[in-house]
């Protein structure tokens, strides 16, 4: 049975929570797009979040979804440009998917996106030329949390057995943590469940939040760093999550 939303975090938590400004990250702008102000806990996620960056520019456009955000750049460059200093606060109604790629090295498997694309500027990434990113290549942060995490409840709990689901295909998993403290929530979330495992892949080293989790927190998680890796991973795998500071490249053939 689908637990209510209410039961799946704590938007006492999330509203407390004090955002820090992204490294790397200063956006020039905000977009307030559809969905970031229905609901008391989102209009009080997006004023905070804004907070942090009162230099940025504040506009309202709360009748356009997150990917439907008009850069008027017609050129490439300058669209990609315009796109990674410009922050999406927005909702996402379909953040809860199974890939089902084919012709690929990499296996299918769940996946969620509290998060769009990522502000990292990384010459190899394969995001920027698809068809969701392509036209608004902005950043994003997605202010329904709880409705994702009901999602993915809802999914495992049908699977009905252990499942892993990824935080990092179509975004840098930790990247924008500091401004929202998500993984406040998705750890003991994912640690607690007796289906749902996570794994976040990211290249980002701002773990602050994770390194600041009580045991009691992520159900007994051990916090471990090492040089290019850093793991958090609660007793009988109920939970794991790994944040992966280095890129592998297989040779050509």
């Amino acid at each position: 049975m689908t637990r209510p939303t209410e039961q799946i975090i704590s938007t006492e938590e999330l509203e407390a929570y004090r955002p820090r400004q992204a490294a790397g990250f200063c956006p020039s702008r905000i977009v307030l797009a559809k969905g970031s102000n229905t609901t008391a806990t989102r209009r009080r996620l997006a004023e905070k979040i804004c907070e942090a960056y009162p230099e940025a520019e504040v506009i309202e456009d709360f009748g356009t979804p997150h990917n439907r955000v008009n850069l008027e750049q017609s050129d490439p460059l300058l669209l990609s440009d315009v796109g990674k200093r410009t922050l999406v606060l927005a909702e996402h109604k379909s953040a809860v998917r199974h890939s089902t790629e084919e012709g690929n090295s990499c296996p299918n498997f769940w996946h969620f996106s509290p998060y769009g694309f990522c502000p990292y500027g990384c010459t190899y990434c394969y995001l920027a030329g698809t068809q969701g990113v392509r036209f608004s290549p902005t950043v994003k942060i997605f202010l329904n949390l709880p409705e994702i995490l009901a999602e993915v409840d809802r999914v495992a709990r049908q699977l009905g057995e252990p499942t892993a689901f990824y935080l990092g295909k179509l975004q840098d998993g930790l990247a924008l943590d500091p401004l929202t403290g998500y993984s406040r929530q998705l750890v003991p979330f994912f640690a607690g469940h007796p289906y749902a495992q996570l794994v976040v892949l990211t290249k980002c080293a701002q773990v602050d939040n994770l390194l600041g989790l009580q045991p009691t927190d992520a159900a007994g998680a051990e916090v471990r760093i090492e040089s290019i890796q850093v793991a958090s991973k609660a007793r009988g795998l109920s939970c794991f999550c790994v944040i992966s500071c280095d890129v592998l490249f297989a040779p050509a053939q």
